[in-house]
């Protein structure tokens, strides 16, 4: 087990263990970079955390959000996008008093599958819960599989959840015009799927520029946007 106790921004690499414990009354933003093994991660009493996640070569079968201890807010943002395939279950789970997560996972695909199984768990004796689950699948390629489901498990009354699934091919009169501007079909498509990774890693910009211009190369160098 690895424990975060100071407010600070960390990237979790292997290094770190597969359950890590946020401690009480600190801000954390985690950013999550191809990891294949399994994460749990523990948030503790009156804490924020805001995790970015981005996978392209690997990704962690399970990634377990814990929030037991009352008054935690969870922001989770994660990217899929890759020529291989990529499979992992997503789960919040939620046991407390006065407890926020807000889920948002983006999948690009092309020729590879992604499966996504994603939830958010709330327990019977949870009260004042807010909670928010979109799923947004964009399709690049012709020969792709994708399971992409916004699952609800809610034994509590006391709650103001919702949930999205949006699922849509790249959007071919935009690609014909930029190709009419002398644009080749693999830069066209790198261009539209830009507001993509912008849209999820816009606040890790502000954190960590490095980073950001780092996994923006990886992203935009990816194979299967060619």
């Amino acid at each position: 087990m690895s424990k975060i106790s100071t407010t600070w921004f960390y990237i979790i690499d292997n290094n770190f263990g597969e359950t890590i414990q946020i401690e009480k009354d600190i801000y954390v933003s985690l950013f999550i970079h191809d990891i294949a093994h399994n994460i749990s991660i523990d948030i503790g009493e009156n804490s924020k955390v805001d995790v970015y996640a981005f996978f392209h070569t690997a990704s962690p079968q399970n990634l377990r959000l814990i929030q037991n201890k009352n008054a935690s807010k969870l922001q989770l943002k994660v990217l899929f996008i890759s020529e291989k395939d990529l499979v992992s279950n997503i789960s919040s789970e939620i046991k407390a008093n006065h407890v926020s997560s807000q889920i948002h996972i983006i999948s690009i695909v092309k020729e590879n599958h992604i499966g996504v199984d994603s939830s958010i768990n709330i327990a019977k004796e949870s009260k004042k819960i807010q909670a928010n689950l979109d799923l947004e699948n964009i399709f690049i390629g012709q020969k792709w599989t994708l399971s992409s489901l916004p699952n609800l498990f809610i034994d509590s009354n006391d709650v103001q959840v919702s949930h999205s699934s949006k699922t849509h091919r790249i959007e071919e009169n935009k690609l014909f015009y930029l190709k009419s501007r002398g644009l080749s079909t693999p830069s066209s498509i790198q261009l539209m799927t830009q507001s993509y990774f912008k849209k999820t890693f816009s606040c890790l910009e502000m954190i960590d520029n490095h980073l950001y211009e780092k996994i923006y190369k990886d992203f935009y160098h990816e194979k299967s946007l060619s």
